[in-house]
């Protein structure tokens, strides 16, 4: 008998749970966009490395903003295709192409409109017994209220390969906007910065679009010129100023021959200057020698100049001043050269002379500060003697001053570092000057601090482009403290003689000023004034010398970057007198510091020096003043036959 079948024991018929796959769609915010890297280390280093503000403020919104015009473009792509497949029942050619159909819901998005329901097998109507429209996609809709689960997977696949495409494009999208961007957006934003407001309306210039911010302000409290700017690239700000401000269109340049001759900075000015320019010199001889003055001015006069601008160093700004001054008063030879010199005193009228009709632009590549004075000194070629121009109520000075930190990493570095000497020389003259006001000296004071931790800080790094703002505007508090009434002293005044020897303005302080500051502090008991008859300073003040020279220590001690380089030499803060001082700053950037570095040394060139400073109207004003040749000499020996 066969054995009875056993029962067998069935599972409960429960419905199978589908294990839900992960959708990386859900995923596709949270996960980072990948860059391409050199190395696994680099990657990795990249990983843990928070994001940078470049690329929070810059590159953030470009990759954002390039994904989604790449995603427009995508979807616009796809609705084409899908349009022209099936189109709406209601189709017109005005109606395909009209603006306001861009924005409607896909076609097959609306079931009342559409043909995409036509697209199954059967008709609309489901006379076969089908339902209507694709898979019944549209009737089971209708009926359950809801999307069905293989149409919510449907769009989610459909997004994926919209995203795909779109990440595909999102190259090709950026080098687009960046083309707009540099080709149309940028010159347009120039186009339209270069009319904003008026000069005289304006303390700051906000251009548009992603350009710097010009700073628009009187250099100094209480005078009407000269304007400052700073902020901008300076062929843009000259380009502005000259458009909007001086209406001017002959413009003559005078530039500097190194820049011409090894940068592009002059073309760069010409081109932004855009056909206004009539003519252009390169280059002249340090210490402005008359004869280069006088050829500039027949030229200038030939092609009817209305606007002067300089680029370079402080003999190309006498030379404009002295320019202008000629045009003004049709001084072409030396005899009429002569007749504009001030004779020694500028505060006296000349209502004999026209005061100049042509104003100037400076573009400075150096700290000399002669962009802020109204005077001027030029040589005569055949005396080699220097004379000063500009006399009360003619004032010579440049109307607008444009800085630029960027420009003047042109310079070369020992011609901006001992520029850069000059500017400090008028800080110490006028602090140590016998008429100095507490307002000359605190302005003299704070050009002091500024001048000497930049030029510092610049000889350590040339391309340190904020050290080199701070000795520009170093420059305009220096030459505030001098316009503030202090006469200057010995060291400008020798060195005014010095100059048409072969040495540079900046070099002159180099060697004097350390050797006018020991003299002085030797010969502290004969410190008064100049009691020469119609100077403007006339009067004898007692003057404490060593403490007029004890403020400007307190200054350089005051600034860390100093006082640890004093430090290093082995200076004692209220022991080292300010000569030795200077003398270390000096040498830390490496400038000359005695005559024989030039080849001058000789008695007889030494005592033709020491008569021609006499005649200089600042050694007569100096905190002791020089009143014989003995006296000059003094000074020049202590300059030394020594090098090094």
């Amino acid at each position: 008998m066969a054995p009875s079948a056993q029962p067998t024991s069935s599972q409960p018929n429960t419905p199978s749970k589908r294990k839900k796959k992960p959708d990386p769609f859900l995923d596709l915010a949270n996960t980072p966009i990948p860059s391409a890297v050199s190395s696994p280390d680099e990657a990795q280093k990249d990983f843990d490395r928070s994001e940078s503000t470049i690329k929070k403020v810059i590159l953030t919104p470009l990759l954002f903003t390039s994904f989604i015009i790449s995603l427009f473009f995508v979807q616009r792509r796809d609705r084409a295709y899908r349009y022209n497949e099936h189109p709406p029942l209601t189709t017109s050619w005005w109606l395909r192409f009209s603006p306001s159909q861009w924005l409607n819901p896909e076609p097959y998005q609306d079931p009342d409109d559409s043909t995409w329901h036509k697209a199954s097998a059967g008709t609309a109507d489901g006379g076969d017994g089908s339902i209507s429209g694709i898979d019944g996609q549209v009737e089971m809709t209708r009926r359950n209220g809801k999307n069905q689960w293989f149409t919510r997977k449907k769009h989610r696949k459909m997004a994926k390969l919209h995203f795909t495409d779109a990440f595909e494009l999102q190259g090709k999208t950026i080098v687009a906007i960046e083309t707009v961007n540099n080709d149309v957006v940028v010159p347009l934003a120039m186009s339209q910065s270069a009319q904003t407001g008026s000069l005289a309306e304006c303390g700051v210039l906000k251009p548009r679009g992603r350009m710097a911010q010009e700073v628009v302000k009187l250099a100094f409290d209480g005078q009407d010129h000269p304007l400052i700017s700073h902020g901008i690239p300076f062929a843009q700000a000259c380009a502005r100023h000259v458009e909007q401000n001086f209406k001017a269109s002959r413009v003559y340049i005078l530039a500097s021959g190194t820049l011409a001759r090894t940068t592009n900075v002059v073309r760069t000015l010409q081109q932004a200057l855009d056909g206004k320019v009539v003519g252009v010199r390169y280059g002249m001889t340090p210490h402005t020698l008359w004869s280069e003055c006088i050829e500039v001015t027949k030229d200038a006069k030939e092609v009817d100049v209305d606007l002067i601008v300089t680029l370079g160093g402080g003999s190309l700004i006498d030379a404009a001043k002295i320019v202008s001054l000629a045009l003004a008063n049709n001084a072409t030879d030396f005899p009429s050269i002569l007749n504009l010199t001030n004779n020694r005193d500028p505060s006296v009228p000349r209502p004999d002379l026209a005061s100049p009709t042509v104003p100037i632009v400076s573009i400075p590549t150096s700290l000399s500060g002669g962009e802020y004075s109204d005077h001027a000194g030029g040589t005569n070629d055949e005396t080699h003697h220097k004379h000063g121009f500009g006399h009360a109520g003619a004032p010579l000075g440049p109307k607008l001053v444009i800085l630029d930190p960027e420009l003047v990493k042109t310079t070369p570095q020992r011609f901006w570092l001992s520029s850069g000497v000059r500017a400090i020389d008028h800080c110490v003259e006028t602090i140590c000057s016998p008429f100095c006001t507490p307002a000359a000296a605190r302005c003299a004071s704070s050009g002091l601090r500024q001048l000497v931790s930049g030029l510092l800080r610049s000889k350590a790094d040339p391309d340190d482009t904020e050290a080199r703002l701070q000795c520009q505007l170093g420059v305009v508090d220096a030459m505030a403290g001098c316009k503030a009434g202090a006469p200057l002293g010995a060291s400008h005044g020798i060195g005014h003689q010095l100059g048409p020897l072969g040495v540079g303005h900046g070099e002159t302080s180099c060697i004097l000023l350390p050797a006018v500051c020991a003299f002085n502090l030797g010969h502290a008991a004969e410190g008064t004034a100049g009691t020469e008859k119609g100077q403007e300073h006339s009067v004898e003040p007692l003057i404490d010398i060593p403490a007029k020279q004890h403020i400007v220590l307190n200054v350089l001690w005051g600034v860390d970057i100093i006082a640890q380089l004093f430090d290093k030499h082995g200076l004692r803060q209220g022991e080292t007198p300010l000569a030795d001082c200077l003398d270390v700053i000096f040498r830390a950037l490496g400038l000359p510091r005695r005559l024989a570095d030039f080849g001058i040394g000789g008695e007889e060139q030494l005592n033709k020096l020491a008569e021609n400073s006499l005649q200089d109207r600042w050694c007569v004003t100096s905190a002791v003043p020089l009143k014989s040749k003995e006296m000059v000499r003094e000074i020049l020996d202590a300059c030394g036959p020594k090098t090094g």
